[in-house]
């Protein structure tokens, strides 16, 4: 196994080819426009502690969001968005109105939820991993990317799971930007990942 990183967020690996992606600069983007959106509406930045259901849908329309503007930058086919937990690790805003373990367990549930139902390849572990060490651990972690992605591309991708989880968090709006319905194939996302996209 060959690693290299080349940008902030983006690794190629060599045997296996991959073009990893990393989570932690989705993240800064996501903390930005959740705390402008919070405050604009309610003026008040500690009710993000309350992870209420208000809360909540913010954060999952901001994580789908920002997922989608990074990944559909990619031009290789061999891409994939690693998330695990280094973003607890760097400083951010966000820790000032939320303790760093109860968002850390919202975000990866959350994540988890958006790569079962996302058209996007995307593996999420709850573990802080190097990928830049010859471990083990590290090993394993590039062989479930394989493997994930390799299970990407075997599927034809539905758009129903996500088009219910949407509904259920009020995400119209994000449904509308990535999947309109009106024009599917000349969505941003169709030509790169929902060829062969259907309704089951």
């Amino acid at each position: 196994m060959k690693m290299q990183k080349i940008e902030n967020d983006k690794y190629i690996c060599e045997d296996p080819n991959l073009v990893i992606i990393t989570f932690d600069e989705i993240f800064k983007k996501v903390v930005i426009h959740v705390i402008n959106i919070i405050y604009n509406i309610y003026g008040d930045l500690s009710l993000i502690k309350t992870l209420n259901s208000d809360i909540r849908k913010i954060f999952i329309h901001s994580l789908l969001d920002q997922i989608y503007n990074r990944m559909i930058l990619e031009k290789d086919i061999n891409n994939i968005l690693y998330i695990n937990t280094s973003f607890t690790t760097n400083f951010s805003e966000i820790w000032s109105y939320i303790e760093n373990e109860k968002l850390k367990q919202f975000i990866i549930k959350t994540c988890k939820s958006i790569s079962h139902r996302a058209p996007l390849p995307i593996y999420v572990e709850m573990i802080n991993n190097n990928l830049m060490d010859k471990s083990g651990e590290s090993i394993e972690t590039v062989n479930k990317l394989e493997h994930t992605l390799n299970e990407f591309r075997s599927h034809t991708t539905s758009l129903n799971k996500l088009k219910k989880y949407s509904k259920a968090n009020g995400l119209i709006h994000f449904m509308n930007k990535y999947h309109p319905e009106d024009n599917f194939k000349k969505s941003m996302f169709y030509n790169k990942y929902l060829k062969g996209a259907h309704n089951e």
